[in-house]
Formats: structure tokens, C-alpha cells, sequence
């Protein structure tokens, strides 16, 4: 009988949290993501917190740490960074603007922490190319993003999902059907540049996010597919999804739900955008959208399909 209590001791010893794999809180994983940053800004994988079987992409491509951004950055603007973080997931989200031999690149970033080290690193590089972007030296981050939601303001994880994922079946096939909610000052950014929200002088002729949406402006996208949400931070209302973006290159021009034609170009032919779309959710409702998106190939599948 004794041996018997014994070893069931033990087993419970075992199972304690002091034999539990060690978490991160929001300053050990803001700590880590420190130790990357500059790590990456010195071309110095090694001295990233990497796990021996990390898993690394830059831009739907598998690459091993130290190939690609990692050495042909000059330097990361921290000045201009976003940085949130998911405690009981043990992720971090990250949206900033780099330097690469004086040209400037927006990048977001997920990571995911496991045992004190970095296990996935999936990364978006939006380089000068053709669509939606403005120079990122002159971007200026918007500070409402960065804003700690007081308790009436924080939406349950759970719902930030579902508006996130009802935003992008909005998208899909836009017929003017809404299947989220939009706060009135919802405001939408592509690579630094204003795609929806009030009009401003600079940008006059933008559409409010939900306003845009009812009149299916943007039926030219055929499928929102691979979506997959990271790094939820309740207390600041963020929320990272990976999307893919497919047009089919047709139409060449469609209706709008007032009547109205709208031509289809820059997309009459096939492609695809990929982004990592982050998220402002305020009392239940969007108030902010950030996208970091590149070009590519129509249809390409994520390499991180078999991870999710």
C-alpha cells in the first residue's frame, strides 16, 4: 500500500507545474521578440531565441533563418512598430516598416513561443511592386491600433474571430451582403496607403468601410481562402489573420448594388494577393484595418496549411 501511495505522489509531482512547459507572459514574449528584431537587424540568426526545429517563411516561401530579409535588411524602424502579443497561445503579432539598402519595406509577422524559444516565424515583405502601398519612410503609424481598450470596450476572443472571418466571407464574391460589424469610424490601410474610410483632402475619394462594402465594390475577388487568425490580444482589440486574395481576372468591369459600373483593373487577369491582415475591434465592432499584402501567383497554397 505504501509503494502504491508513493508512486501516486510522484505521478502527481509529475504532473505540477513545476514539470509543465515553461509560458511566456506579455513581457517575456516582448522580450523575445527583442531579442529576434535585433538579432535580424545584425544578419545574426544564431542569436535569435530559434528553436533547433524552427519554421521559417518570407512570403509563402519555406526558407531557413538567415536566407532572405535576413540579409539584405539595413534596419528596422522601431519607431514606426506595432507590436501585440497572446499570452494563452503563446504568440506575438507584429506589423512594422524595415530597410533594405535604403529602400523601405512594411513587414508583418506571427511568431509562435514554445518552451522559451521561437518555433514558427511566417513573415510578409511588401517590397515596391505594383497595387495598393505608399513609401514607408513617410508612413505614420496610427496610434489608436497601440491603445489599451478599457473593459467595456474589449471584445471575447471567440467574436473577434467570428468578425474577422465574417469580414473576409464580406469580401468574397461581394455582393453587398455584410457579415460583420463596422464601427462608423472604421478605417482601412493597404501597405500604408488609405483603401477605405472618410475622405480626406489627400485622399478624397475613399469610401467608408462598411459604405464600400454594401455597394460591392470589391466583387472582383473570387475566393478569401486559407484564413487562419493568430495572436489575439483582447486587451488592445487586435487580431492577426492570414489571408489569401484569389481574382479570377473576370469580369473586366461589374455592377456595383447601385447600378453604378465599376471597372475591374488593375485585376483583369489571374491573381492572387497574399496578406496578413490585422484587426481593431472595439465594443464589437471594426474600427481598424491594417493589411502588410504582396503579389502572387494565382491560386498558390500556403506553405502553412499542414501547421494549422
Amino acid at each position: 500500500m505504501r509503494r502504491w501511495i508513493v508512486g501516486i505522489v510522484m505521478l502527481i509531482g509529475l504532473a505540477s507545474p513545476a514539470h509543465a512547459a515553461a509560458r511566456c507572459d506579455e513581457a517575456c514574449l516582448s522580450a523575445i521578440l527583442d531579442r529576434y528584431l535585433t538579432a535580424l537587424a545584425a544578419h545574426d540568426p544564431k542569436a535569435a531565441p530559434l528553436a533547433a526545429n524552427v519554421r521559417f517563411s518570407e512570403n509563402d516561401v519555406m526558407l531557413q533563418p538567415g536566407d532572405g530579409l535576413w540579409q539584405t535588411i539595413s534596419t528596422v524602424d522601431r519607431a514606426k512598430e506595432l507590436r501585440f502579443f497572446d499570452p494563452e497561445k503563446q504568440e506575438i503579432g507584429y506589423v512594422g516598416v524595415v530597410e533594405e539598402h535604403g529602400l523601405g519595406a512594411y513587414i508583418a509577422a506571427r511568431f509562435k513561443v514554445r518552451d522559451g524559444a521561437i518555433a514558427e516565424v511566417e513573415t510578409i515583405v511588401h517590397r515596391k511592386e505594383p497595387g495598393p502601398g505608399i513609401d514607408p519612410k513617410l508612413f505614420t503609424p496610427d496610434p489608436e491600433f497601440a491603445r489599451v481598450l478599457g473593459r467595456a470596450e474589449r471584445t471575447p476572443r471567440a467574436r473577434m474571430i467570428e468578425l474577422a472571418n465574417g469580414y473576409f466571407a464580406t469580401l468574397q464574391l461581394n455582393d453587398g451582403k455584410i457579415f460583420t460589424v463596422f464601427d462608423p469610424d472604421c478605417r482601412r490601410l493597404e501597405n500604408g496607403q488609405p483603401t477605405a474610410g472618410a475622405p480626406t483632402a489627400e485622399w478624397p475619394k475613399l469610401t467608408g468601410c462598411a459604405h464600400q462594402l454594401e455597394l460591392g465594390e470589391l466583387k472582383r475577388i473570387t475566393a478569401a481562402r486559407d484564413r487562419t487568425s493568430f495572436a489575439i490580444d483582447e486587451s488592445r482589440g487586435l487580431i492577426l489573420t492570414r489571408i489569401f486574395l484569389d481574382h479570377a481576372g473576370v469580369p473586366a468591369e461589374y455592377k456595383r448594388t447601385d447600378g453604378t459600373m465599376m471597372s475591374a483593373a488593375p485585376h483583369v487577369v489571374p491573381q492572387s494577393w497574399c496578406a496578413l491582415e490585422l484587426f481593431k475591434v472595439v465594443s464589437g465592432k471594426l474600427r481598424r484595418i491594417e493589411a502588410v499584402m504582396i503579389g502572387c501567383p494565382y491560386k498558390i497554397p500556403t506553405p502553412w496549411r499542414a501547421a494549422n
